[in-house]
């Protein structure tokens, strides 16, 4: 499967445009970010500014990466990523180490960053965490002003703002209780400078995910976050009231082990969720796109290096039309000591703009669109239960897969049906298709039926258990789609 991702032609006329090379001997053309003597470059942030300046920001140093000498930086471009000019300092503290800045755009065109410092070099992560913000496209910067006198217990992990109501929303880590993520919200009077909690943990089954990065698409609220510490298991949420509560939603089972440094955004026709892997001899971007942020395509490499490398985290540019900004460090091997350069690697930061068409993406995607722990004698569940599988252009094939667990003493089994609607509100009162899942008291059953070509708009599914003494336990449907 691939996806056709294209850079600008304008590219070729530059004189600082350098290639890095892809898996399949093709090469991506990347823009490099001087950042003078700060060599222990980390992580970036990068936003568009109302007056359409991007901003990429970032926290670097000129000598050891655990040293004081860690500062926030800024680099403007004012030609969308093509070139790029340093804007100097925006915060540093010469006895304290400043890093990771996170940063949005309100709905009146403030400039929100903020950033942690750590009392101690190597102690942990930001001990303290501060905000500061420009009224004038990041030209000038007012503040600090620290995270606990804005109502906020620690580091700030995304921004995302409200389509609806143009507030504000943040995933916001409790230092108190070490990684768990809370949501917060600030109106669009508060402007970003003060905050409401509205959610607390986001992930109750695990007590410190790592990442915790937010998105909207339409009213549903998507959440990527490393649902288990100390491992790269990942997984996407969704809430339909703004973050107040949550759901697990589901994926291709290879996304459950994805690398780090996860970043899920909108583009035009659905989602992006870009993550890096390591590999022995090199380390390389990859990505996915879904049209709802439910069934996940897998739509290939983004960038491949020579060597393992620490990148950035990545943002879109411009929603209108697409495009995305990729911005990433080369320059320290991760697994080793960040004071030593890695041997032939690329050294410095760079940018490319990729140029994103979903309807070049082939593959297969799988969601649990329903689950029950249990389905009572002679019930059904009803079309609530059911997520519905959206079926966009380009779908060659659906397949639907039941299984539940009979007792031991039951004498009938489950039944399914597959239900469709021309614009997933309006249900028909004709059902497409009705099966029954074959039966085997004190089985686990798993049966699938396959739908090539179909042309509904919008299904669901309901599954009804046919014994009427015995309940039927672990129930799951699970559809897969191919493109």
């Amino acid at each position: 499967m691939s996806l056709l991702i294209s850079c600008s032609k304008v590219y070729e006329l530059l004189g600082n445009v350098q290639n890095i090379l892809k898996t399949d001997g093709s090469v991506r053309r990347v823009i490099p970010i001087d950042t003078g003597k700060n060599k222990s470059y980390y992580v970036g942030e990068t936003v568009r500014a109302f007056n359409g300046d991007i901003l990429h920001l970032c926290h670097a140093g000129s000598t050891h990466y655990q040293s004081n000498d860690i500062k926030i930086l800024a680099y403007r471009s004012v030609d969308d990523g093509l070139s790029w000019k340093a804007e100097g300092i925006l915060a540093e503290d010469p006895t304290h180490q400043l890093r990771n800045p996170v940063a949005t755009v309100t709905a009146n065109g403030r400039i929100i960053m903020s950033y942690g410092r750590l009392q101690n070099p190597g102690e942990g992560w930001d001990s303290e965490q501060y905000i500061k913000y420009s009224d004038d496209h990041g030209h000038s910067w007012q503040g600090p002003v620290t995270r606990s006198s804005l109502g906020l217990p620690g580091s700030i992990a995304s921004y995302v703002l409200n389509p609806v109501d143009s507030s504000l929303i943040c995933a916001c880590r409790d230092l108190s209780t070490g990684y768990q993520y809370h949501v917060y919200r600030s109106t669009m009077a508060e402007n970003g400078l003060s905050w409401t909690k509205i959610s607390d943990n986001i992930t109750p089954e695990s007590n410190s995910p790592a990442e915790a990065f937010l998105e909207y698409l339409g009213p549903r609220l998507f959440c990527c976050v490393r649902l288990e510490a100390g491992t790269n298991k990942v997984g996407i949420l969704y809430s339909d009231n703004d973050g107040i509560t949550w759901s697990n939603t589901s994926y291709h089972p290879e996304l459950q082990q994805l690398a780090g440094w996860n970043r899920i955004f909108r583009v035009p026709g659905g989602l992006i969720w870009m993550f890096r892997e390591y590999h022995e001899r090199h380390g390389q971007i990859n990505y996915y796109y879904s049209r709802d942020g439910h069934f996940w395509f897998r739509a290939g490499e983004l960038l491949r290096l020579p060597t393992s490398f620490d990148s950035g985290y990545w943002d879109v540019v411009d929603r209108m039309d697409g495009r995305i900004l990729a911005t990433f460090p080369v320059e320290h091997d991760p697994f080793g000591d960040r004071t030593q350069t890695v041997e032939n690697s690329l050294s410095g930061v760079y940018a490319t703009i990729l140029n994103v068409d979903p309807t070049a993406i082939r593959g297969k995607a799988s969601s649990i669109i329903l689950s029950k722990n249990s389905i009572a004698p002679e019930e059904w569940t009803t079309l609530d239960d059911c997520m519905p599988v959206s079926l966009e252009e380009g779908i060659t094939n659906l397949t639907v897969t039941v299984e539940g667990t009979y007792n031991a003493d039951a004498t009938s089994g489950l039944a399914v049906r597959v239900l469709s609607s021309y614009d997933g509100v309006n249900w028909d009162t004709q059902d497409l298709d009705t099966w029954d899942v074959d039966f085997g008291p004190g089985l686990t059953i798993r049966q699938t039926r396959s739908y090539p070509n179909i042309a509904a708009h919008t299904l669901k599914v309901a599954v009804g258990n046919l014994d009427n003494i015995q309940a039927v336990e672990n129930v799951k449907a699970v559809c897969s789609l191919s493109r």
